[in-house]
């Protein structure tokens, strides 16, 4: 199944102190087939006048807001970890 996370950052974001609850879950998945698919149509939900979730049409699902922007982090770090050592690798050639 297509998901927005990749496997490590569902482990991560497991052991991460973002909470997650039965009244707050971290993302909904197949949203469209759910009461929740108004969520298409608007870019995003906000449950019980509180939580607000994205959509994310590539994966069809409902995203929560902090957990959105901590995997955007966290991609944001590992994309600068990756540059560094292509530099320093790179520096090390000549």
């Amino acid at each position: 199944m297509l998901s927005y996370f990749t496997d490590e950052e569902l482990a991560a974001l497991s052991e991460s102190s973002i909470p997650a609850d039965d009244t707050e879950p971290w993302f909904f998945r197949q949203v469209t087939q759910t009461t929740l698919s108004i969520a298409r149509h608007y870019g995003g939900v906000r449950l019980n006048g509180g939580t607000y979730y994205r959509y994310i049409p590539e994966s069809d699902e409902l995203i929560r807001g902090d957990v959105l922007e901590w995997v955007g982090r966290t991609r944001r770090e590992k994309t600068k970890q990756r540059r560094d050592a292509a530099k320093d690798q790179q520096g090390r050639m000549f």
